[in-house]
């Protein structure tokens, strides 16, 4: 009998038309002729399905994974409704989503039980409430996340009385081809569910919470300290049960603050015809930044815009103040009198730079006391270069919010 291998790799060579039948075949023989490629190919393949997709899948549920590496899950309870203002009723109506009940989990020094005693005492006791990055669309606050070892392993280890942190698994936002699901505010809601759970439930003074976001989930933060301040003993159903008071500090780590266009379109709006769109701004020149041209740029808008504004549309992205505080669009009116002391840092070569000294520029304009903001750009920081370990800024970064927290919390 004639091996059928000779026959279909003369087909494949003299490029005559297969059944899809063998196809499987002439590709293993086209590969089984470059074993590099083919190595190269199995490892991407192997990186991709069993480290890449496990880490980065969207987590839709309010089911929390196995929890280990020190930690400990526990859960938030929904905010209760009279907390919820009616605006913000509407806009939840609107986009089809509740508060429910959400899973967080507890991390601490090496040392230190994670989760500590309830209620905590109420005087010495400091906590970073953790909100993680990933475009709304991606990552966790799992400890099998790329979060941990990072972020979250440096944080507790920067301060002396701040052993421990609180990282919320709040909702991500999918859009088509996905299910259209958990647009804004979902999470701000699990945000703020996980702040009354700190509050209430553990007994932490307000002004011993450092809250605290990378990309994202500095976005979130801003959000949450802006709920907090506009609607306190103005809530929804029962005005005589207050919302708590905000946090006692904010470190922003590369915030997304701005999901519409508005600094690109400006920076090439204000160029002369003809000229190099490399002077446009941070957006253009940034280009060898880990973001892609659809976040900020030529490529505009990305998934991870349109997954979080959901059915109100890209205009809300332009005009919100809760989702793009920094946006140039005159109707945000972004203002952050009553806002606590606050730390930014981002990198020079970050394409979100431009939006992020926008914001450094409003927090200090309603903020103007020396020492309330403060602000730390590290040379050659791309967006995310605290979460690489191999970064040579990282370090950097991470002693400049460490000498900041032993200064406003000593």
């Amino acid at each position: 009998m004639v091996s059928p291998v000779p026959w279909l790799y003369t087909l494949f060579a003299s490029q005559v038309s297969i059944s899809p039948l063998y196809q499987p075949y002439t590709m293993a023989l086209k590969y089984a002729k470059r074993p590099w490629q083919t190595l190269y190919i199995a490892h991407e393949l192997f990186i991709t399905l069993f480290i890449l997709f496990p880490v980065c899948s969207v987590n839709t549920h309010s089911t929390p994974l196995r929890s280990y590496l020190h930690s400990r899950c526990m859960y938030a309870y929904a905010v209760p409704p009279h907390l919820i203002t009616p605006e913000f009723k509407i806009l939840a109506s609107v986009a089809r989503v509740a508060s429910i009940r959400i899973p967080g989990y507890w991390y601490a020094r090496d040392g230190t039980t994670p989760k500590p005693t309830a209620p905590v005492s109420k005087t010495d006791q400091k906590v970073f409430l953790f909100l993680h990055g990933g475009a709304f669309t991606l990552m966790s606050a799992h400890p099998g996340g790329p979060h941990v070892k990072t972020l979250y392993h440096s944080f507790v280890h920067l301060a002396a009385d701040v052993p421990r942190l609180f990282a919320v698994e709040y909702r991500l936002s999918s859009t088509h081809p996905l299910p259209e699901q958990h647009p804004f505010p979902a999470a701000l809601f699990d945000t703020l569910a996980g702040y009354i759970y700190l509050v209430d439930v553990m007994g932490y003074d307000p002004s011993n919470i450092i809250l605290a976001g990378d990309s994202a989930g500095g976005n979130l933060a801003l959000a949450l300290i802006r709920y907090l301040i506009e609607n306190r003993g103005s809530s929804g159903d029962d005005t005589s049960t207050e919302l708590p008071a905000p946090p006692g500090h904010l470190l922003l780590i590369y915030p997304w603050v701005d999901l519409s266009n508005s600094h690109a379109e400006t920076q090439m709006a204000l160029l002369p015809p003809g000229a190099n769109q490399g002077l446009a701004g941070s957006a253009y020149t940034n280009d060898i930044d880990m973001l892609p041209d659809a976040f900020v740029g030529r490529g505009y808008p990305s998934y991870s815009s349109l997954a979080y504004v959901g059915p109100f549309g890209l205009g809300m992205a332009l005009h919100n103040r809760y989702i793009s505080p920094a946006s140039l669009s005159p109707a945000v009116q972004a203002r952050f009198s009553g806002f606590p002391r606050t730390f930014i840092v981002v990198g020079s070569t970050d394409r979100l730079l431009d939006q992020v000294r926008t914001l450094r520029d409003k927090m200090t304009r309603d903020m103007p006391a020396v020492g309330h903001v403060t602000y730390h750009e590290e040379i050659d920081g791309i967006h995310g270069f605290m979460n690489f370990p191999s970064h040579p800024g990282g370090r950097t970064a991470f002693n400049a919010i460490g000498d900041w927290l032993n200064m406003v919390t000593s």
